[in-house]
């Protein structure tokens, strides 16, 4: 792309660099910040005293409805029963009582563990970080963390999108798309005075390098990708921050609409609760000032 730089304005080289520059510092911070991993070991004692407790009555169930199926199948009732005959006539005729299934040990226990993982998936317990988890939080496989508000798992940044770095994330997209529709605008732009003022381009000479061109011609193509990907990553993350809903809560249709306008939903689910302003577009911290802070005087 710088191919194409060399005979534009000043300005137009520093905006294109400064993009290029928050492009790459939001990626470093989606990609380094804690995305709210959940400390591990904290529900620990809990649910060993909830699942112990359930899985004891659930065992004690078993085991009397074992002890009444067996009483039952020991009875030596009889009752009756219509059969058709060969004649094609109904008769009710007095017959043994079915006995029922009985089950063993192994049975029950296995009916057991069956219910206590069933209700460990109910109460959201997870068995990795051995914590509850709060509404909208998952379990990363990649990370092996519990993210509060997990978005998902990106790949590009190699790191989860939570309620920490949502705001990094949106920014990386925001700046790649303005950068590469910045690059696009260049290329089209230098091919347009390459071809009908070549006397303008410097580079439309016989010693240009057209190694650089097909560089830059790949380059600005792959901008063009990254457009319609961010695009609709961007989609996707509006409908996060107005809904209130992260990804994979959507994908599993959980939660409420809160019904957000865009700069609400940043506010709340992305920039902390800060007020809009020119800091929400850098990739830096967010404080929200204290409104209760005072000074005391001394008597």
């Amino acid at each position: 792309m710088w191919v194409f730089l060399e005979d534009l304005p000043s300005w137009l080289l520093v905006m294109f660099s400064t993009l290029v520059a928050l492009g790459l510092l939001s990626h470093v911070a989606a990609m380094t910040a804690d995305p709210g991993f959940i400390m591990r070991g904290a529900d620990e004692a809990e649910w060993s005293t909830l699942s112990d407790d359930f899985s004891h009555k659930f065992r004690q169930d078993q085991l009397e409805k074992r002890n009444a199926i067996t009483a039952e199948n020991e009875t030596e009732n009889q009752e009756f029963e219509e059969i058709k005959t060969v004649d094609g006539i109904m008769e009710q005729r007095l017959i043994p009582k079915r006995k029922k299934s009985f089950m063993s040990d192994k049975e029950i226990e296995f009916r057991v563990k069956r219910a206590v993982e069933k209700f460990r998936r109910t109460m959201r317990f997870c068995k990795v970080c051995l914590i509850f988890k709060p509404a909208g939080a998952h379990h990363c496989s990649v990370c092996r963390r519990c993210v509060g508000r997990m978005d998902h798992h990106c790949p590009w940044v190699n790191n989860c999108v939570g309620e920490l770095n949502l705001r990094y994330f949106i920014l990386f997209l925001f700046y790649v798309f303005l950068g590469s529709i910045t690059g696009i605008c260049i290329f089209l732009y230098r091919s347009f005075v390459a071809v009908y003022h070549p006397k303008r381009a410097r580079y439309a000479s016989s010693d240009f390098d057209v190694a650089g061109l097909i560089c830059c011609t790949i380059s600005v193509i792959l901008c063009f990708f990254f457009c319609v990907f961010v695009v609709a990553m961007a989609f996707e993350q509006y409908e996060a921050v107005t809904s209130g809903i992260p990804g994979i809560d959507a994908l599993q249709d959980e939660g409420e609409d809160e019904g957000l306008s865009l700069c609400q939903g940043l506010r709340k689910h992305a920039c902390n609760d800060v007020p809009i302003g020119v800091h929400w577009f850098t990739p830096c911290p967010l404080k929200k000032k204290n409104k209760n802070t005072s000074t005391h005087k001394l008597d």
